[in-house]
């Protein structure tokens, strides 16, 4: 899998158990063939290989939002439906009232 260091920081965020597999898998492969990585770090026109586990911890995705219970948002906010519109919504839609023409 290849991809640069945003892809692999929002791995690590998104998937910590994947990450930390690939880590070790590059890992592995660092202990029997020498000083490679995945990610390369450029520092004044240097090319040098950056390990996963040496890659920064700083967060560059944000949190998946999940989807709130709408009746439970407009209830703390005060925006809910009040007993008297709802019976009168109720009332003029109902098939009772229907006039067949």
């Amino acid at each position: 899998m290849r991809g640069g260091q945003a892809h692999w920081r929002r791995t690590r965020d998104v998937f910590p158990d994947r990450f930390a597999w690939y880590a070790q898998l590059e890992q592995d492969f660092r202990d029997t063939h020498g000083d490679v990585a995945i990610l390369k770090r450029r520092r004044h026109g240097q090319s040098q290989p950056l390990p996963l586990r040496d890659l920064h911890t700083g967060s560059m995705v944000a949190p998946a939002p999940t989807e709130p219970d709408i009746e439970r948002v407009l209830h703390l906010l005060g925006l809910g439906e009040r007993p008297e519109d709802r019976r009168r919504r109720l009332r003029v839609g109902s098939p009772a009232t229907a006039r067949v023409g």
